[in-house]
């Protein structure tokens, strides 16, 4: 679960970033923590 999280997670942020960064950072906060 994790590698394919991490495996998206530089795709999707790319693109979701800019449109649900709130949301993204919010989620991606506690992981890179």
């Amino acid at each position: 679960m994790f590698k394919n999280q991490i495996d998206w997670l530089p795709l999707e942020e790319g693109s979701v970033r800019r449109t649900q960064g709130k949301t993204l950072a919010v989620i991606d906060t506690p992981r890179i923590s």
